[in-house]
């Protein structure tokens, strides 16, 4: 069975209180391929599965404990 926290999506707003980045700095991040690509929902809007940001964070935490 899936599990189903892990699938939810979050929209602009919830990315932006999880990150340490402005709306501006986070699309630089996507168009670098440093942050996950969003997921179209519809014409007019976009999300993230909570599964990749939280990896993305995790992978920040790691990189930050090897440099110390």
């Amino acid at each position: 069975m899936t599990d189903l926290p892990q699938m939810k999506i979050l929209k602009l707003k919830e990315v932006l209180e999880l990150t340490p980045m402005s709306k501006s700095t986070l699309y630089n991040e996507i168009n670098e391929g440093r942050f996950p690509e969003p997921i179209k929902l519809s014409r007019r809007s976009v999300g993230w599965l909570i599964e990749d940001v939280y990896n993305w964070r995790d992978k920040k935490k790691e990189s930050r404990a090897k440099q110390f």
